[in-house]
């Protein structure tokens, strides 16, 4: 059996098309989007280019056409953007939005390298040992300093607890907390570092419209990564599947794309 992936001398195996597949509630994958290209683009999955092509391509190029360090992260940003979405609305498990609030007592909340150390033994204890699937997405406080996340988990993996009204002299003291659209708020029974909340979604393209939610705080950012990156992930998570052809670049109705002064695309919903 081959292991690794195949590696081609000439761009003859790319096409000028790619179609991405996601997957519905019941996890069967349908077409969500095309992007064309107005010349072969697209690599097959399992196939690069040799490294001697590769180099040569890549010295022809010349230091000139080499992009600067903010289109570098102008795309690593969209590159984020995109595989977040992806990985949020892949995986239907994903049933319940979190929040992770840190306490000064038990960490430094401004100290993002502490934070994700600390967090990441407790996140991924329980991928090993209770299957958890999680994003997170980090944030700044009002502060500008303190971090937490919000994301996504599935609750079963969670051991969790109904959150009560702590507020004294509050006419619901003591009783079970519910979000302003009346569903149940719990907390996270084993969560040693701070406070935490988790609400189930539900209702039809709940995951949806709480992956939009997720989406809004790394483009709230700005392109700007909090402790160096945009997002935590683990777990079994989805993925897209692709589907690579050959397309007539001039027979997509949609509008036309300048990429890089050199050749055109077209993207197209499904």
């Amino acid at each position: 059996m081959l292991s690794g992936k195949i590696k081609v001398q000439s761009d003859s195996i790319k096409t000028t098309a790619r179609i991405k597949y996601l997957p519905d509630d019941e996890g069967n994958y349908i077409p969500k989007s095309m992007t064309v290209f107005d010349r072969p683009t697209f690599m097959p999955d399992g196939w690069e280019l040799s490294d001697n092509l590769d180099s040569d391509r890549k010295g022809k190029r010349g230091k000139s056409s080499q992009p600067d360090n903010e289109e570098n992260r102008r795309k690593s940003f969209a590159r984020a953007r995109n595989n977040l979405f992806d990985l949020l609305l892949c995986t239907p498990s994903l049933d319940s939005f979190v929040t992770l609030t840190f306490s000064p007592d038990e960490v430094n909340r401004g100290d993002y390298t502490e934070i994700v150390k600390r967090i990441s033994v407790w996140l991924d204890n329980r991928v090993r040992r209770h299957g958890l699937q999680y994003v997170l997405v980090p944030e700044y406080h009002k502060d500008g300093e303190s971090v937490h996340f919000h994301g996504l988990m599935n609750f079963g993996s969670l051991s969790t607890a109904r959150a009560i009204n702590q507020k004294e002299g509050s006419r619901y003291f003591g009783k079970p907390l519910k979000d302003n659209k009346g569903r149940p708020i719990y907390n996270i029974s084993d969560f040693p570092f701070g406070h935490t909340t988790v609400i189930p979604i539900d209702g039809e393209n709940g995951r949806e419209a709480c992956a939009k939610y997720c989406y809004k705080y790394i483009i709230k950012s700005g392109g700007q990564k909090v402790g160096g990156r945009y997002y935590l992930s683990g777990g079994k998570l989805g993925r897209p599947k692709y589907e690579y052809i050959d397309f007539d670049f001039d027979g997509v109705e949609a509008k036309e794309i300048n990429v890089g002064g050199f050749m055109k695309m077209k993207r197209v919903n499904l």
